[in-house]
Formats: C-alpha cells, structure tokens, sequence
C-alpha cells in the first residue's frame, strides 16, 4: 500500500468517525441575560434538527415530566425543553414580579436560541410552544423568523379575557344536559350535585377577576367546577418522568420552587390574560403547525383555529386532537409523535401543498 493510498484512507476513515451518530444527555443551567436557567437537551444524535419546547403558565413548566412527550422524538430531533426565567427549576429568589415580562421572555429565548444554533453549528430550530409558550412562539416566530424552521403551536390561547366568557357557557350549557340526564335516571343526588357545580360557575366574572387579581375566584368559579364536570388539563393520566430529577428529595425540591414560581409569576398571568394575540401578530414569515385538543377548556380551542386561519403565514397546517384536553403531547404522545416526524420534519406537510 503507497503513501497516497494510506493518507487518503486515513482521511476517509476520520470522516467517517465525525459522522458518525452522537448522543446528548445534558441537564445544566446555563446563564441566559443574567439570570440561572436550566435546560435539559437530549437525543440521539446531534446532527438532528434542533427542536425547543417553550412551555406554559406564564411559569409552569413540566421539566419533571418532560420525559413523556419527548421520548419518542429523541430519534429524530434533539430535543431541548428549558424552564424560563424564574420557573421551575430557574426560580431564584433574586427575581422579582417587575422584571417578569413577554419582551424580557423574548429575548431570552432569542438569546437560548443563538446559544443552541452556535452549539449545534445548526442555522434554524424548529421551535414548539405550549399554551403560554404558544402565545411567546408565535411573537418570537413573529420578529425573529431567520432562526426558526417552523413553529408548532400547541394549544394557544387567544384573547384569554374574551374566550373565557365562551368556555363558561359551554361548560354552563354541558352542565345542563348532565342535569336532564341524571334526573332522567331518576338519580336525584347526581343531579344535585351538578347544580351546585352549574351554581358556582355561573358566578365566574373573568373580569371582575383579573381586575381585583381574584385568584380564589378564579379557581372556586371556573377551575374548580370544570374539574368537576370531568374537564381537567389532562382527560388521560401523565405518566412521564426525568431521570435528572428522579429521587423523592429532587421531586419534592422540584414541586416546591414550581409552586414559588406560580406565586412569582401571577403578575404576568393577569397582564398575559389582557393580551390579545389577534391584534399583536397578523402574519409570520415561518411555516405553523397547530395542535388543538378538542376536549381543552384551558383555552378556547375553536379561537385558536379561527385566529390560524386568518393569521399569513407560508404555510399553514392543523391537527385536532380527538382525544385530549390541554395537555395534549402528553395525552396523546404517539399521535404527536407521528405528526412531528410525518408532518412536521423537514416540512413534509408544506412541501406537498
């Protein structure tokens, strides 16, 4: 064997050893505008796009669990779920109400984003927003579409303070028929209880509430009776986990600064409830994909898919998810899983348009 034909041997086999798959399991806090905040990439090869989940509340993320809805993308994409400023796992006592706000979300997502990219030597991401998230993906998707691929939109609420009215009655009017069928059945009990449940919803005032910032009203005479009624976040039981956050002591650490940051985030959720999606974002330069769960009294599902239909954008696809509530990558995780890899990935739903 000649020089030339082991040095072009050699070559051939270092480039082959770079492409080879390489896997990533981090869980790490990285300083993002300056504040500590975690993230967690994993998948099972590097050289697959980049897709970051933007999650709800304002400031309830799900890190503990993110296992279950993104265990069957880990083949391909590497997946990157972070808890924002002050959520989760990047509580901070250092962080105050005032500095919680959308533009400062923007920017550091924006700044996650060129972290990511440089990391990967990836141009675009393709960027999922959940509920809240959702609202912050599309005015993210919105000002800065040279670094997303496509936008996935899972359960997007639109003008909160306007479709809550709308989902009371529809719960009002479910309420009703549960009442005719249990006296049909000559099952007086049930039907009291479900006038009591009707009783306390009827006195749900959306405004009245974000005006007083009446949380207990919020939850006694809307989140309560939808519960009740059988309309949780989630019709389906979550089973999903992390293993870097596996120990009862790393649970029960997570659960506490979760709750210390819904109590730090409740500002922005009444400024977030004012705001109205329709009027702040009218056309996007980046193809969206949209999630609605048909069963999703969190949002009102029918404004999010009338607010996609009339909102520009290139390209433009919807799925509803028969199955669901809010939750629905956790509700439904194979049907998810299908649509971002036979819909979603490499755009597969755009191209045949």
């Amino acid at each position: 064997m000649n020089k030339i034909t082991t040095l072009i041997l050699l070559i051939l086999f270092f480039l082959n050893n770079s492409l080879t798959a390489a896997p990533i399991d981090e869980f790490k806090k990285i300083y993002i505008n300056g504040a500590s905040q975690q993230i967690w990439i994993r998948g099972n090869d590097t050289r697959n796009p980049l897709l970051i989940f933007l999650h709800g509340g304002p400031g309830e993320p799900h890190m503990s669990i993110a296992g279950a809805e993104t265990n069957l993308l880990t083949d391909h994409f590497t997946v990157v779920q972070w808890d924002q400023r002050g959520a989760g796992a990047s509580y901070s006592e250092d962080i105050t109400p005032e500095s919680l706000t959308v533009e400062q979300m923007e920017e550091d997502a924006i700044t996650l984003i060129k972290y990511l990219t440089q990391k990967f030597k990836q141009k675009k991401v393709y960027l999922l927003g959940h509920s809240w998230g959702a609202y912050l993906g599309t005015k993210i998707s919105h000002k800065y579409p040279q670094y997303i691929r496509a936008f996935i939109a899972v359960g997007l609420p639109v003008n909160m303070r306007q479709t809550y009215p709308i989902m009371k009655n529809q719960l009002l009017r479910i309420t009703t028929n549960k009442i005719k069928r249990a006296r049909a059945f000559g099952d007086s009990m049930a039907a009291q209880k479900l006038w009591r449940i009707g009783e306390a919803l009827s006195k749900f005032n959306i405004t009245d509430i974000l005006e007083n910032k009446d949380w207990d009203s919020f939850i006694n005479f809307y989140f309560n009776p939808r519960v009740a009624l059988g309309f949780s976040s989630s019709i389906h039981p979550i089973r999903g986990g992390n293993p870097h956050i596996s120990t009862d002591i790393d649970k029960k650490d997570y659960s506490n600064k979760l709750e210390k940051s819904m109590d730090l985030y409740a500002d922005l959720v009444i400024r977030f409830f004012n705001r109205k999606i329709t009027d702040e974002v009218k056309k996007i330069e980046v193809p969206i994909f949209a999630i609605h769960g048909r069963h999703d009294f969190n949002v009102e599902p029918y404004a999010a898919e009338a607010y996609i239909s009339h909102l520009t954008a290139p390209c433009k696809i919807t799925s509803w998810f028969e199955n669901s509530a809010h939750m629905m990558t956790f509700e439904e995780p194979e049907k998810f899983k299908n649509f971002m890899i036979n819909k979603v990935l490499n755009l597969k739903a755009c191209k045949k348009k």
